[in-house]
């Protein structure tokens, strides 16, 4: 009998996790011109302007680099006083949320309302952003023209409007979708936010652009503002803790599937046999 519960038992759970860790559909973005090209040939773009000023944690230099992991916000990690070094703030985690104090880049956007991405709050990639975005998983493949480096691919937020700016080049009105990008494995801070664009596209100058955060690119066949929401895995915002944990767990992935009040059933029934 024992060994019936068991066998069940390992047979839900393995059906749960197929299920729930079954990749996301992927979209792949052509191989398009690189990015000095797109703003010498089409007069700037989107790009250029303020467009570094996430990059420090400080913020005294403009354009702080993603660094190797694409950030959208470099300067020091455990930036925040707050939050310990478990949980949601633990540098392998890339659950986002809030700890007290925050941790890893502050948010340089809006006053120091935003990430570079335009969120508010940070949240895993491939989750829903905070305000409703959907994400789509990229290849890894089609991102050699992309701000960043992701070795394991990337989720797409693309933003339900486009964002309209004057390029100071042509001396004319510009509208262009924006597509937000974060890696696979890491916390992400894509979400749609016109005050960030402003801040990351400035006047559109070419020799402005920060290329760490925003670039322009060709996506299904049309110019695109591309950019950069990845934060380091660690990053909360300062709010109430939540110590997420590490990466997603048993229970997760069982409840994810709806499968969880019988799992702990059989266990029950495996441990009074």
């Amino acid at each position: 009998m024992r060994f019936d519960f068991t066998f069940l038992a390992a047979i839900l759970l393995s059906s749960t996790a197929a299920n729930v860790i079954e990749p996301q559909h992927a979209v792949r973005i052509e191989d398009v011109t690189q990015g000095d090209d797109l703003f010498k040939r089409k007069g700037g773009g989107g790009g250029g302007g303020r467009g570094g000023s996430s990059g420090g944690s400080s913020g005294g230099s403009r354009g702080g680099s993603s660094g190797s992991s694409g950030s959208s916000g470099s300067g020091s990690r455990g930036s925040g006083s707050g939050g310990g070094s478990r949980g949601n703030t633990a540098p392998g985690s890339n659950a986002g949320g809030t700890s007290r104090g925050g941790s890893g880049p502050p948010r340089a956007f809006g006053g120091g309302s935003y990430y570079g991405g335009g969120a508010a709050r940070p949240y895993r990639s491939g989750g829903i952003s905070p305000l409703g975005g959907a994400a789509i998983g990229l290849a890894a493949g089609a991102l050699l023209f992309w701000p960043g480096r992701w070795l394991y691919g990337a989720y797409l937020y693309p933003y339900p409007n486009h964002y309209v700016f004057h390029n100071a080049t042509t001396n004319k009105e510009e509208s262009l979708p924006v597509v937000c990008a974060c890696g696979t494995y890491e916390v992400c801070g894509c979400d749609e936010n016109n005050t960030t664009m402003t801040e990351l596209v400035g006047n559109g100058t070419y020799d402005a652009l920060n290329k760490s955060l925003i670039n322009v690119g060709d996506y299904k066949g049309q110019k695109t503002l591309l950019v950069n929401g990845t934060l380091p895995n660690g990053t909360t915002a300062d709010g109430p803790d939540e110590g997420a944990g590490v990466g997603v767990g048993m229970k997760s992935l069982v409840e994810a599937a709806g499968l969880w009040p019988a799992v702990v059933c059989v266990i029950a029934a495996i441990c009074l046999a």
